[in-house]
């Protein structure tokens, strides 16, 4: 059977029901004969061809970032740390715990990020040119869709590139993009992860390490930042963006 697709067909109430019924993270989710349509893909299993509605990736990063923060804060609710009398001085209750809470954080904030990222470029239309001068000013270069994705920041996506697709202002300047900063300047500090960011600087007062900012902002969940970024361009757009957030605590 072959359903006509009308993209100007406004959904019945039944068809909001039952839309609002389907996993959120789905990439497109659109009104078609008297039910509803995914964007579909493909993938091949021994011989059977699974069709399935795309998700849609940053949908699916934030998902994994927001689950990291839950369980990290579940793992938080235990005590982490005692004191070992015979070393006068506080220590890990056990670092296998210690350790599964700094895995988490790290999920929590890397997945964050690539949200944003993955959002950025699901966002970009095809047709879509960016127009830049050459550093040496003697020409304008012009990026197609596929080279913004590769070739370009995700600041200048975020700053200066979004804005035109979506018609807002720039974000630039703003606490969101001090937020955004703050996410980026975190993921970056695990992701290239250096000497001294694992083991600290000698000499200083206090503790630089990465695992010393991981714990001073062990409770924040870093998956709000990248909503509050995403939603800044597309609340009204994307499904998935309205949804968020899609897990709750169990005491919730």
């Amino acid at each position: 059977m072959t359903i006509k697709l009308d993209p100007n067909q406004k959904p019945t109430l039944e068809q909001l029901e039952k839309m609002a019924r389907e996993d959120p993270r789905v990439l497109q989710i659109f009104p078609a004969g008297t039910g509803y349509g995914l964007r579909g893909a493909i993938i091949n299993d021994d011989k059977r061809k699974i069709c399935f509605g795309t998700p849609s990736g940053a949908a699916l990063y934030i998902s994994l970032s927001q689950r990291a923060w839950l369980s990290s804060e579940s793992i938080l609710e235990a005590e982490l740390f005692e004191f070992n009398t015979e070393a006068r001085s506080w220590g890990p209750t056990r670092h296998e715990t210690l350790y599964n809470m700094f895995e988490e954080r790290m999920a929590n904030i890397i997945f964050a990020y690539t949200a944003v990222e993955a959002f950025a470029n699901e966002s970009i239309p095809n047709e879509y040119e960016h127009k830049a001068t050459r550093s040496d000013g003697r020409c304008t270069e012009v990026y197609s869709r596929e080279q913004i994705e590769r070739n370009l920041s995700l600041d200048l996506k975020l700053g200066s590139i979004l804005p035109q697709v979506f018609n807002v202002q720039t974000p630039k300047g703003t606490k969101l993009w001090e937020s955004y900063l703050e996410l980026k300047q975190l993921r970056d500090r695990l992701v290239h992860l250096k000497h001294y960011d694992a083991t600290g600087r000698p000499g200083l007062p206090e503790p630089d390490t990465v695992w010393a900012q991981l714990y001073e902002n062990r409770h924040y969940d870093y998956s709000k930042s990248a909503h509050q970024i995403i939603s800044y361009f597309a609340h009204a757009t994307r499904i998935w963006v309205r949804r968020y957030p899609y897990w709750r605590r169990a005491t919730e």
